[in-house]
């Protein structure tokens, strides 16, 4: 019980004071607490193996005056990871270091922070049974699974974390929320995952993840300064839209309501995009509410495209409620209404059977899209068909940010 004990000491003492290293922040000095909890227990059986080889090189560390020292020892590392580990970490981020190097310098410091407590099991366990000293060759090979453990298991972890990470990125991105995407980006960063790529623009080129925060923050201070210009000049609804615009990229979703209140009373675009910062928060009836008001002013000013994102949003928000008849229902009108988005909407349409369960007519839904517009959805309905595209993908709400005032 006495080893247990111990061994437990050693993952949670060597967790805790990297995590509450990290102060206020919601990451640990090396990465988010999650995968500093992964790496602790993935480096114990390191740590155990090395108190092993401790004793055997330095037989003194067995004498009971010498064990008295383990647990102050092992306070003494925590406190001081406490105290000056996130500065450490400030100062490895300043250097822009690599994840390998960061990977080495998190199982080091773990294993340091851990080895007093396991010297403490190994004494424990040895005061009750015969102490027992391992073989060169045993320890050789107990230590290259010990080492492969340390490294592999965190990293798999990592790697899908930060893959999860990546795709609330494009996502914030994608809805033009910048200080979103770079609060998202802010711990791949900081876990080094230099192997990783992200976009700073959509559809734009792949860049490493601290390219992307360097761009994303000189961008985020341009809209600043823009802001800051529109309102100097005479307010007119081009501006208050932009100025909107801006904010939701910034993060003040009531700045912006405040721009649109009057504004979306009239026009479709601002419209969507007091919808928009509602659908953001997952705000479903009044995202609701505000959608079907786009589209009656955008079918009363006859602006198709922002009917079609309307109708695309409304789709969407059913969807995510799981009214999966009113989103039939959405895309049904929406293929009456605008002939011209026909072949877009009967392949949404499919997507949305094939969510439900209605294989065969979502295949009949995108082979019409197909035979409409060959040229744009053959392939994407040859991959559906075949089972690659197999997710629900509502169509694009990202109409305000696209289509201007009209």
């Amino acid at each position: 019980m006495q080893q247990i004990i111990a061994l437990s000491l050693a993952f949670a003492a060597a967790a805790l004071s990297l995590v509450l290293a990290g102060g206020e922040q919601t990451i640990a000095p090396f990465g988010w607490s999650a995968v500093i909890l992964v790496h602790a227990l993935a480096t114990l059986p390191l740590a155990v193996i090395a108190a092993h080889a401790a004793c055997a090189l330095w037989p003194v560390l067995r004498q009971r005056w010498a064990v008295v020292l383990f647990v102050p020892a092992g306070l003494l590392l925590g406190w001081l990871t406490f105290h000056y580990g996130g500065s450490f970490a400030a100062r490895l981020r300043q250097q822009e270091v690599g994840g390998l190097l960061l990977m080495v310098v998190r199982i080091l410091w773990l294993l340091a922070l851990q080895l007093p407590w396991t010297l403490l099991a190994l004494q424990r366990r040895e005061e009750q049974h015969e102490p027992r000293e391992l073989k060169p060759r045993r320890m050789a090979g107990l230590s290259m699974v010990a080492v492969a453990i340390a490294v592999v298991l965190p990293r798999m972890y990592l790697d899908d974390v930060v893959r999860r990470r990546i795709d609330e990125v494009n996502a914030a991105l994608g809805q033009g929320r910048l200080v979103q995407a770079l609060e998202s980006l802010e711990p791949i960063c900081d876990v080094g995952a230099s192997h990783q790529r992200v976009r700073v623009v959509e559809g734009g080129s792949l860049v490493r993840p601290i390219e992307a925060r360097q761009y994303w923050a000189e961008q985020i201070e341009a809209l600043v300064a823009e802001v800051a210009r529109l309102r100097r000049e005479k307010p007119t609804a081009a501006t208050q839209y932009q100025i909107a615009l801006s904010q939701r990229a910034l993060g003040d979703v009531e700045g912006a309501r405040a721009e649109l209140s009057d504004l979306a009373e009239h026009d479709a675009a601002a419209a969507l995009l007091m919808a928009q910062t509602y659908y953001d928060e997952r705000d479903w009836s009044e995202a609701e509410r505000r959608y079907r008001q786009a589209a009656r002013l955008a079918e009363t000013h006859e602006q198709p495209s922002h009917l079609r994102t309307a109708y695309d949003a409304l789709a969407a928000v059913a969807g995510q409620q799981r009214k999966f008849h009113e989103a039939e229902a959405v895309y049904l009108r929406a293929i009456e209404q605008l002939p011209d988005a026909e072949a877009h909407f009967r392949f949404q349409l499919g997507l949305h059977y094939q969510l439900v369960g209605r294989p065969l007519e979502a295949r009949r839904q995108w082979e019409e899209a197909a035979k409409i517009d060959p040229a744009r959805f053959q392939g994407e309905v040859d991959k559906a068909i075949t089972g690659e595209l197999n997710s629900y993908t509502p169509g694009c709400l990202l109409g305000p940010l696209r289509f201007g005032l009209h």
